[in-house]
């Protein structure tokens, strides 16, 4: 019998992706959840499959755990973000319907905070996912893999840069925007030092070319600490992918100039027309090419430095 899947935000630019690989495979019985009945309409007819069932649901709505429960789900995939101005509503309403819940999270406080679930969630023998992203759940696994090589564990460096034709969607610039120049809580040189977001910049040499890289406030930072005793500094970087020297210099000093005035805490609306444009403008300048990279300092006799890079057009 077909898994009955609910894929929230299914119109978005991570949750089309998803709902093309689910579409006519037999194993699924796919509905695409999201706020507005024509975005949903025209996602199940580039699929082209009409056994696509549309449900509009908007998760900041009253009344989310009925019209959740009336679905029917047994696997929620939340793909709604930007994850760090979310509640956990979705996932509570997924435990009150018996169903699964994985999300595709990146915000610090948001993964972090999905253990307060976890008793709930063990006691009606549901599975709760939470950070099914970049970072932390692919991140983490490179770590795992690579870990048994080395006797220590001192540094984890890594960075993620997308290629210019990568599409960005609104919860993706709204959660950039969200910590530029913001105070980040950093585990370095064995402490809890503080960072802002989008300082610290670097220039990593990718397979594809040199990109510029700064500080995001991830899970990973929290998270890496404790997953790997003994590491002495963990720091994530991002960049956006043109190299250009006027975006680079106008990046940083937005930064910069964030770090003087911005106030803790989550931005408090989503980024206006003018704001979303303007990654996208970059998108005319610069490579094609994007990936992840990770730089890990470790000791098994002597030191070694390592770098693994995942390539994407």
């Amino acid at each position: 019998m077909a898994l009955r899947v609910v894929l929230i935000g299914a119109t978005g630019v991570f949750g089309s992706r998803i709902a093309s690989q689910l579409a006519g495979d037999p194993r699924f019985q796919l509905v695409v959840a999201g706020r507005r009945a024509q975005s949903l309409a025209a996602l199940r007819d580039a699929l082209g499959d009409a056994s696509v069932q549309l449900a509009v649901l908007d998760v900041a709505a009253p009344g989310l755990a009925d019209a959740l429960a009336a679905l029917r789900p047994q696997l929620v995939i939340h793909a709604a973000g930007p994850f760090q101005q979310r509640d956990y509503r979705v996932a509570e309403a997924c435990l009150a319907c018996a169903s699964d819940y994985i999300d595709l999270a990146d915000g610090r406080d948001f993964v972090g905070g999905m253990s307060r679930l976890d008793d709930r969630a063990r006691e009606a023998g549901r599975l709760l996912v939470s950070g099914a992203s970049t970072v932390p759940a692919l991140s983490s696994a490179v770590v795992d893999d690579l870990l048994p090589r080395f006797a220590t564990l001192d540094v984890i460096e890594h960075a993620i840069s997308p290629g210019n034709r990568t599409p960005r969607g609104d919860a993706t610039v709204a959660a950039i925007l969200g910590y530029c120049g913001r105070p980040v809580q950093l585990w370095r040189d064995g402490r809890w030092r503080r960072g802002h977001g989008w300082m610290l910049t670097r220039r990593p040499r990718f397979t594809f070319g040199p990109r510029w890289v700064g500080l995001c406030d991830v899970p990973d930072l929290a998270l890496f600490p404790l997953r790997y005793p003994g590491v002495r500094t963990v720091i994530f970087r991002a960049g956006a992918g043109a190299e250009a020297p006027a975006l680079r210099h106008a990046g940083r000093g937005v930064a910069g100039a964030a770090g003087t005035a911005a106030r803790p805490g989550p931005p408090r609306h989503a980024p206006a027309p003018d704001q979303r444009v303007v990654p996208r403008r970059g998108q005319r300048r610069g490579r094609h090419a994007g990936g992840t990279g990770w730089a890990r300092r470790a000791r098994a006799g002597a030191e070694v430095a390592l770098v693994v890079v995942r390539r994407c057009r």
